[in-house]
């Protein structure tokens, strides 16, 4: 027999590559490995930690990389252009807001995070419907990027569910070391894949939780190779591996 199960208290999505993907056909002015490793360089987390402008980060790893500063904002632009947004993940988005207005319902709240800066973050402003959302939690307003623990904590206390119980919070990301660091402070966690959605509509209705799911098919969403791993440091001092 099916037990009932609590709702969680809130559901918390990641934008890039769970809400939104980006269009791999498109050919911006610089050479894809070339803006990956932009994202990964330290003066990148420095931006979207809210710590320098957009420009002030362009001109830096323009400088670094000896290539022009209109390349790389060129480059950027054209990457944004190709934003899609996920539609079974909208689809879900928007029941949860319907429901949201009935009475007898569950009330699960809705919320975002990601790491982006304020400028980005304001470039895809119309790409959205932001109120689909209780409220999104940048990393340039936290001051902090996943996986580093305090961009959690920031964010449970600021939704009120700071020390709650294992279950209370679910948190959603692409990235296996984000959801593994959102488990070290309490959150469940998911990697998103396509049966996701599925999962989070059972717990919304009290038929499921993170748990239930099958751990071979739970790893199989994760396909990053240990190769295109490097290490990040959590504020708890553990180390963990990102892309």
């Amino acid at each position: 027999m099916q037990i009932a199960t609590p709702p969680p208290a809130a559901i918390i999505f990641d934008l890039g590559e769970v809400v939104f993907s980006w269009s791999s056909s498109t050919t911006p002015k610089l050479p894809k490995p070339i803006l990956r490793s932009i994202m990964k360089s330290a003066t990148w987390a420095t931006y979207e930690r809210g710590q320098i402008t957009r420009q002030h980060c362009f001109e830096l790893v323009a400088r670094q990389l000896s290539v022009s500063v209109e390349d790389v904002s060129l480059s950027f632009a054209q990457v944004r252009q190709t934003l899609n947004v996920n539609p079974g993940v909208l689809s879900f988005l928007q029941d949860m807001k319907k429901q949201q207005k009935q009475k007898n319902k569950n009330k699960t709240k809705i919320y975002a995070m990601s790491n982006i800066g304020r400028e980005d973050f304001a470039d895809i402003a119309q790409s959205m419907d932001w109120t689909l959302f209780q409220h999104v939690f940048t990393s340039a307003e936290a001051g902090a990027r996943k996986p580093d623990s305090a961009s959690y904590e920031y964010v449970l206390k600021e939704i009120g569910l700071q020390g709650k119980g294992m279950g209370d919070v679910v948190f959603i990301d692409d990235k296996e070391v984000n959801v593994r660091a959102a488990e070290e402070v309490g959150i469940k966690g998911l990697v998103f894949g396509d049966e996701t959605v599925d999962i989070l509509r059972s717990m919304v209705e009290g038929r499921g939780d993170v748990d239930d799911v099958d751990e071979e098919n739970k790893e199989g969403w994760w396909n990053q190779s240990e190769s295109e791993s490097h290490l990040f440091q959590t504020t708890r001092g553990r180390e963990i591996r990102s892309q």
